[in-house]
């Protein structure tokens, strides 16, 4: 059974709020998971709750490469709902190869060991879609966060094809995640959606309306009329690259 904790590891990524220090941005932390805790976990959202959201961004045909996929169901989800080409990136050599062994029935989804900060194994321009559920929150909490962050960032656009996304899904609020995902750093435009988290009062935000972007400037204020709300949600950031003649390799 896929076991999901939203309420307690997944908020403990926030550094704000997590009492001791924990090993989320350090390779040899999800390793030593990975290797003595197999429980299936789910960060933040289960597949339901993200799926209209992908159908908006991402076609079924797609390129599609999932970041930091852990032990999660979500590409297995998105297989049997007509997704058939995911390939399933993780640090964790443990993790990718009991994933692997997992779903020998499911041709569409692929398994590669590699860094996000460093996945040159794939070629520039050969992506239609970037997920990530996690993953640079994770990179968030270690040493070196901005580096780390940044280098991750840098070899998503690079992988990604004119016209692809990147989908992130995060509890980061808007004026600490822009500072790395706005237009002024990349060619993208970048799109926010607001996603009630499954824990919350569904009556108490019936006002969010998940598939329209919420407006939000290059320095992640968010407009007065969200101003004072309780932020029980997650914050999904949908950064599509730019549709130009020519991009420089790298950039």
């Amino acid at each position: 059974m896929l076991e999901y904790r939203e309420d307690s590891e997944a908020i403990s990524l926030n550094p704000m709020t997590r009492k001791k220090k924990q090993g989320y941005g350090d390779a040899a932390y999800w390793e030593h998971r990975y290797q003595h805790d197999v429980v299936p976990f789910e960060w933040y959202q289960k597949y339901d709750g993200l799926r209209d959201l992908l159908k908006k961004y991402i076609h079924a045909t797609a390129d599609i490469l999932m970041l930091g996929c852990g032990n999660s169901a979500l590409s297995e989800d998105m297989a049997k709902d007509g997704y058939y080409d995911i390939t399933n990136v993780d640090i964790s050599p443990t993790v990718i190869k009991a994933m692997k062994m997992k779903h020998l029935d499911l041709p569409q989804l692929k398994w590669v060991c590699a860094d996000a900060r460093s996945m040159t194994i794939f070629k520039s321009g050969s992506l239609d879609a970037v997920i990530d559920k996690g993953t640079l929150d994770a990179l968030m909490c270690g040493d070196e966060a901005t580096e780390n962050v940044n280098s991750m960032v840098s070899e998503v656009f690079r992988l990604l094809r004119p016209g692809g996304v990147y989908l992130m899904v995060s509890y980061g609020e808007p004026t600490t995640r822009m500072p790395y995902l706005g237009p002024s750093r990349r060619a993208w435009s970048t799109s926010l959606h607001l996603l009630p988290r499954p824990t919350a009062a569904q009556e108490k935000y019936s006002w969010v309306r998940t598939l329209e972007p919420v407006p939000v400037g290059e320095d992640g204020i968010l407009p007065p009329h969200l101003h004072g709300k309780d932020a029980d949600f997650h914050y999904v950031y949908a950064c599509v690259k730019e549709k130009l003649n020519v991009l420089l390799d790298g950039q």
